[in-house]
């Protein structure tokens, strides 16, 4: 900022333009600074959303990786359960005594 002009005590008209230059000087550093504060809380603002929107697509993806885990885990238990029927119906039929019936069929028990 330029200093106050030397003839100020002569010249008031100089003096009152030299005080609203530097009001407006000050006004518009106020202004910059409050522009650059809301572009740096935008900036700000922005980095906060990729993040969230990191995290949540990181929490999706643990989801559909836990889900699948369960699905498989699922299906071994299905083959499991249909493997321990046929091995009970195979034990039973293996056990069991059969005789013929005199009419040309088995009896078993």
């Amino acid at each position: 900022m330029d200093p106050p002009p030397t003839d100020s005590i002569d010249n008031p008209e100089a003096a009152e333009r030299y005080r609203q230059k530097k009001e407006k000087d000050e006004y518009e550093r106020q202004v910059r600074e409050a522009m650059e504060g809301q572009e740096l809380g935008r900036q700000a603002a922005e980095v906060q959303q990729r993040q969230i929107e990191g995290n949540l697509l990181r929490h999706e993806q643990a989801v559909e990786s836990k889900l699948d885990d369960i699905k498989k885990e699922m299906k071994r238990a299905r083959r499991q359960q249909a493997l321990d029927r046929q091995q009970r119906e195979f034990d039973r039929i293996r056990g069991m005594t059969c005789r013929p019936n005199g009419f040309g069929e088995l009896k078993c028990n």
